[in-house]
């Protein structure tokens, strides 16, 4: 066949042929505007999420930093500066705390007050401390140590704890105050004076160093590398946050979102282009037969996928744009979430979307460009489309479902497209729902919480033991339970005691104690614990029934609950020291009361926790014992309630924690108290996540759109293509209920199919992408209420639309009008 040099007969051809088949190009058009407009928005609302995520972590960290070292020798240092990999470095110094708040004095360098935590703050009146009296504080950690009014400039005396734990009284001024997130109760202190303190960055309780990585995509290997070389020490702890630890992961998991989304839209743009070119095939075949080449042909075709690519996208973009800036902030409001969905317009993500549809749209158009370029003109002039099944279905079943089942198998690359659209849609949904659900605030606050509220009395911190108050004791625990709402109170108690030296339990523990926490060897502190073994003092812990299976969270092996309660056996707290389980069962713990030596007592050790549920006010050298209720009060020790537990009859019952909180704040004496609750942490966490569940929803809801519109827009191809078997179907004595039957039959079997496929793929990846980024170590669970609702609302689109579709197109026209059409 000889070729006829006719572009710009093919350009004019293009614009005819989009022109005078308006309903194809229209659909066309749709098509690559809504891939567009998925791709845009799901970008948009993609990078706002992202930015959430990293908001979050800034205000639950008070900082922005990719590591966290404890402790930090001179060549560690140097090492760290050298390293070309690391930007910044930030040192904060632990210098002591205040006694009669049990704040803590901290002091930090330029670098991490002025470049990692600037981002945190929300407010700052004054100037860090330069002199040695001078302190940086908030307004709330004013408030816990009885300073309420004091602004800048102000003085005030107060006695803090340092090294050693030796007390010291000094006049401190303020010079300045700050707002925003992070250790907001803590007293910011010099340089100056946390030199004068005694302590150095070397020291584990004391010095933290954080710093930024250069390279933010940071694998498990690299980080691995990172702490080998720097040759730890065996107390020393480096930590990667969350950003950094969860880099790749997380970009996995984004990334393979935005390959589904991409896959949805060639799936769209394949499937309406094969419709449209089988429509055509024959006018292919009779271009062929006048001189034009299949190249020129797959041209032709390019060109019209040109123009409506090239319209759109921009259309596409235009929606985007208005969904993500106007209707989507409206659209997270009418679902009740306060927070505003902020979605900043970023280049990047227009130039992506627009390379992105480019990408889809061609590609999607190859395979049905080279189908028509490849067909003979002999070929074409036969071309009626796929055939009818082979008959696999069962003749057990009605005529109708047959038909159904046979046109829905018929032609298997259809049907895999359209059960591929629906089931990758479905599984995005599933995803992003799932994630949004298990991440949420109120998960991850459920989850770390048992109780509903926690109240401890921090006295029994302070050293000075003529300090500390008894103000949990009394009457207290019964007015708590008397509140309306307050379903259970539980009490923990503790009494200070000590662990005598003795050559077996006492002497392995102690050693390897020092050997991880201690800078200074054990052996220079062995005559000190012989002859004074008060001076290495600990608590005794008494539980309650109740709290057992709490208790037995944190612990490896199950505990024989018999012997436990009985008294008989206790558990100790492992305080990250490298025994097992197994190393100390059945050991002897032999303990004595703080104030009279010679009252004695022993117990073996039934397990160790890792749970710190259930410490004492202070962690001594010594191991915390805890013992059954029962065991603890037969021992008639002067003991002090330390926490209570409250239980509300609702979760989140808002008005019962407000009564809880009037009892506490109406005596005066109890604002020494540290109250922890599931609503105050549920507050914390929502403004610390910020619009991160917003955009989250936006994004939800979007992508649920993805297959269904791939789904329409299949059908609409489908039965526009199948008016002339309809018609035939008609013209034998077929009605137009028995049509609709037969269509809805059609439609269940790809709801169904797209089930099945979510279930066997779109599952797992939901569990590897949300184990990916778990970092708060939330169970999973598939969220059911909105999954159950979205797969009913799938199963009536698929069932309704061919129905709808039938008698706004397929039915158009007269009988003979429609056999005497040229489709497939």
């Amino acid at each position: 066949m000889l070729k006829n040099n006719n572009r710009r007969v093919i350009g004019r051809m293009a614009g005819r042929a989009l022109k005078g088949n308006r309903g194809r190009s229209l659909v066309l058009f749709t098509a690559i505007a809504l891939s567009s407009f998925m791709l845009f928005t799901v970008l948009n609302a993609g990078a706002a999420y992202v930015r959430m995520w990293r908001q979050q972590d800034l205000r639950l960290n008070g900082a922005e930093y990719d590591a966290v070292l404890y402790g930090c020798s001179t060549e560690q240092m140097e090492q760290l500066r050298e390293n070309a990999d690391i930007v910044r470095i930030g040192i904060m110094g632990l210098a002591g705390w205040m006694e009669e708040s049990q704040a803590r004095l901290v002091w930090v360098n330029d670098v991490f007050w002025e470049q990692m935590a600037a981002p945190a703050r929300t407010s700052m009146e004054g100037h860090y401390p330069a002199a040695a009296d001078e302190v940086m504080v908030t307004k709330k950690a004013l408030e816990r140590a009885g300073l309420d009014g004091c602004g800048v400039g102000d003085c005030f005396t107060a006695v803090w704890t340092g090294k050693g734990g030796r007390s010291r009284q000094t006049d401190f001024r303020i010079s300045g105050i700050w707002d925003g997130y992070g250790i907001t109760g803590a007293f910011f202190v010099s340089e100056e004076f946390y030199k004068s303190c005694g302590f150095e960055l070397s020291d584990l309780g004391s010095g933290r160093v954080f710093f930024d990585l250069r390279q933010k995509l940071v694998t498990r290997r690299q980080q691995e590398a990172l702490t080998e070389s720097l040759a730890l020490a065996r107390r020393q702890r480096l930590l990667f946050m969350v950003e950094s630890g969860f880099s790749v992961p997380l970009f996995l998991g984004l990334s393979g979102l935005i390959l589904v989304v991409c896959f949805c839209a060639y799936l769209l743009i394949c499937n309406i282009m094969s419709l449209s070119v089988s429509g055509n095939i024959r006018c292919y075949g009779l271009l062929q037969t006048v001189g034009m080449t299949g190249r020129q042909i797959r041209g032709f075709l390019y060109r019209q996928m040109l123009v409506l690519w090239a319209g759109g996208t921009a259309a596409g973009i235009l929606a985007g744009t208005v969904v993500a800036f106007l209707l989507l902030p409206s659209l997270i409001a009418a679902f009740g979430i306060e927070e505003r969905a902020e979605v900043e317009f970023q280049p990047e993500v227009l130039f992506l979307t627009i390379v992105l549809a480019a990408v889809t749209v061609f590609s999607g158009s190859r395979k049905p460009a080279k189908m028509a370029a490849q067909i003979s003109p002999v070929e074409a002039s036969r071309y009626f489309g796929a055939g009818a099944a082979d008959g696999r279905i069962t003749e057990r079943w009605s005529v109708l479902w047959r038909m159904g089942g046979r046109k829905a198998f018929g032609n298997p690359k259809k049907t895999a497209i359209i059960m591929l659209s629906l089931s990758a849609g479905l599984s995005v949904f599933l995803c992003v729902t799932t994630l949004l659900q298990s991440q949420g605030a109120r998960t991850i606050v459920s989850n770390a919480w048992g109780e509903d509220m926690e109240i401890r009395n921090e006295t029994l911190q302070r050293p000075d033991r003529t300090k500390r108050l008894k103000l949990l004791d009394g009457t207290l625990s019964e007015e708590l339970g008397a509140i309306p709402g307050v379903r259970d109170v539980r009490t923990v108690k503790t009494a200070e005691i000590m662990i005598p030296w003795e050559s077996g339990f006492a002497d392995r523990w102690m050693r390897e104690f020092y050997r991880t926490w201690m800078e200074v060897p054990y052996e220079s502190e062995l005559e000190n614990y012989r002859n004074y073994p008060e001076n290495f003092s600990t608590y005794l812990v008494g539980v309650e029934e109740a709290d057992l299976p709490l208790l037995q969270e944190g612990m490896e092996q199950p505990l024989d609950e018999a012997d436990f309660l009985a008294g008989r056996t206790c558990v100790l707290y492992g305080n990250e020291l490298s025994f097992q389980t197994e190393d100390l069962l059945g050991e002897t713990v032999r303990c004595a009361a703080f104030e009279d030596g010679e009252h004695r007592f022993s117990f073996a050790v039934g397990g160790l926790t890792t749970g710190s549920a259930f410490l004492g006010p202070v962690m001594g050298y010594t191991p915390t014992v805890i013992v059954s209720r029962r065991a603890f009060d037969a021992l008639k020790l002067p003991d002090d309630t330390y926490r209570i537990r409250l239980t509300y009859d609702r979760e989140y019952d808002a008005g019962t924690e407000e009564a809880v909180l009037s009892l506490l704040e109406s005596r005066t004496e109890l604002r020494h108290l540290k109250v922890e609750s599931r609503l105050l942490s549920l507050a914390e966490m929502k403004e610390a996540q910020g619009n991160m569940p917003g955009v989250g929803i936006g994004i939800s809801l979007i992508l649920a759109l993805i297959g269904v519109m791939n789904y329409v827009n299949t059908v609409t191809g489908n039965i526009e293509s199948r008016r002339r078997e309809l018609a035939i179907l008609e013209s034998i004595g077929m009605t137009r209920r028995q049509m609709n039957r037969m269509l809805v039959r059609e439609g269940a079997v790809y709801a169904v199919g797209a089930f099945l496929l979510t279930l066997v793929t779109g599952l797992p990846a939901t569990y590897g992408l949300y184990e990916a980024v778990n970092y708060n170590q939330v169970p999973f669970f598939v969220p059911a209420v909105p999954i159950l609702l979205v797969l009913a609302a799938v199963f009536l689109i698929c069932v309704g639309v061919p129905v709808v579709l039938l008698h706004g197109i397929g039915l158009k026209g007269s009988v003979v009008e429609r056999i005497r059409e040229r489709g497939d």
